[in-house]
C-alpha cells in the first residue's frame, strides 16, 4: 500500500507580534518584515529533521522528443521504448557500410556509443560453393551412399563410406554394430 505524499507549507511561529516602535514624534516605524519562505524553485539549504536538503541536477535532455529522429514523446528520458536500440543498429551498419556523416559522429560521441562502433567480424561461413563443386559433391554423396548399401563389399568399406556421410551432415560416427541398422534405413529412403 503507498501513501501519497503531500508538500507541507512551511509553518510560521504563532507569535505574538512585537508592538511597532514609537519614535520621538510619536509616529509608529513600520514592523519589520520577515524573509518569505523559499518557493519550490530556489532549494533551502535545510531539509526535513535538520539534514542537508538533496539537491536534484536537472537532466541532461529535457526535450521530451526522442533522439532517434521519430519525433515521438518519451516520458522523461532520452528515447522512446527501443528506438535506442534501434538508433544504435543503424548507425552501426552506416559505420561499417559507407562511414558516419559528422553529425551522426557527434551523437555518437554525444551518446557515448564510440565502443559499440567496431568493423564487422569475418564471417565465419564458407563462401557459397559453385557448380562444379556442387556437382562434384553430389557424385561423392551418390558414390558413398552406393557404397554404403552394396552388399559385394567388405564390412570395412561400407563402414567406411557411412562415417564418410556422417562427417558431411555432421553426425556421430557410426559404430561397427550400427551399420545394419543404417545401411537398412538408407536401402528405405532409395526406394
Amino acid at each position: 500500500m503507498s501513501q501519497l505524499k503531500t508538500a507541507r507549507k512551511p509553518r510560521t511561529p504563532k507569535s505574538k507580534k512585537p508592538a511597532a516602535p514609537v519614535d520621538q514624534a510619536g509616529a509608529t516605524e513600520p514592523a519589520p518584515t520577515q524573509q518569505p519562505p523559499t518557493s519550490a524553485a530556489e532549494p533551502s539549504t535545510k531539509g526535513r529533521r535538520g539534514k542537508p536538503a538533496k539537491v536534484k541536477a536537472p537532466k541532461e535532455n529535457c526535450s521530451p522528443v526522442c533522439l532517434c529522429g521519430c519525433g515521438g514523446t518519451t516520458g522523461g528520458g532520452r528515447f522512446v521504448l527501443g528506438h535506442d536500440a534501434k538508433l544504435k543498429s543503424e548507425l552501426l551498419r552506416t559505420f561499417r557500410g559507407d562511414g558516419l556523416s559528422a553529425e551522426q559522429q557527434q551523437l555518437v560521441e554525444q551518446l557515448g556509443w564510440q565502443r559499440f562502433m567496431t568493423p564487422a567480424p569475418a564471417k565465419g561461413r564458407r563462401p557459397l560453393r559453385d557448380a562444379g563443386e556442387v556437382a562434384a559433391l553430389r557424385a561423392q554423396l551418390g558414390g558413398a551412399i552406393d557404397a554404403a548399401r552394396d552388399r559385394t563389399r567388405s564390412r570395412t568399406e561400407r563402414l567406411a563410406a557411412v562415417r564418410w556421410l556422417d562427417r558431411l551432415f555432421r553426425g556421430a560416427p557410426t559404430e561397427e554394430a550400427d551399420l545394419d541398422a543404417v545401411v537398412a534405413q538408407l536401402d528405405g529412403e532409395a526406394e
